[in-house]
């Protein structure tokens, strides 16, 4: 027994050898990416965060103060697998004022930032660059959903969604919400490969936004 329990010991010792250079590989070559990664995102979000003349993390942190993203509730048509959303809000009168910021609200944890990529492909003319201009925070709640026994083996598929806020900055009121829904999961999932639809684009995002502010007078 004592024998096995050594032989055992052993060979367990002998493997982490053989794996240690792998996993030492591994992160060679992944943290300098996921570093860069960051490194680039920083760059470019000092760089634009100077096109304002204002405090935006201050806004932000105003904003996380009073806002409560809108009572939404996501169900599925199991004949269709389709997501159904219901925004639940206060009947208002939906008129966008000019100009805004847009930021990212993730479904799990309270911070709010700043969506580089959705601000700079907006409209720059309805980006608020002075605080005067603060008219609107459009507030992007990110989600999922998980469509049960999707595939034939009885696992599941997740499928992506966005809720996106409105804001009237001075009120705090939502005066606005609309949803976008993500693409299905793939319908093969193969050993070990993703069970994701695809995200909402920011091309979808940022289309939505604009048609809503030009519905405004």
């Amino acid at each position: 027994m004592a024998s096995k329990s050594l032989s055992g010991a052993v060979a367990n010792f002998f493997l982490k050898l053989l794996l240690a250079p792998i996993i030492i590989a591994f992160f060679a070559i992944i943290l300098p990416i996921l570093n860069g990664d960051n490194e680039k995102y920083s760059k470019e979000l000092s760089e634009y965060e100077k096109t304002f003349n204002y405090d935006l993390e201050r806004v932000i942190d105003s904003t996380k103060l009073f806002y409560i993203p809108s009572n939404a509730k996501s169900s599925i048509d199991h004949e269709s697998s389709q997501i159904k959303i219901v925004i639940q809000q206060e009947e208002l009168n939906p008129h966008l004022k000019r100009k805004l910021i847009i930021l990212n609200k993730s479904e799990f944890g309270q911070y709010l930032n700043l969506n580089l990529d959705i601000n700079k492909l907006f409209n720059q003319n309805y980006i608020a660059k002075s605080y005067s201009e603060l008219n609107t925070i459009v507030v992007i709640n990110y989600h999922e959903i998980e469509l049960e026994k999707y595939y034939m083996n009885g696992s599941s598929g997740i499928q992506h969604y966005i809720i996106i806020d409105f804001v009237d900055y001075a009120s705090h009121k939502i005066i606005l919400s609309k949803s976008l829904i993500g693409g299905m999961p793939p319908s093969k999932r193969r050993s070990g490969g993703s069970a994701d639809g695809s995200l909402v684009s920011s091309e979808e995002i940022v289309t939505m936004i604009e048609e809503e502010f030009a519905k405004s007078p």
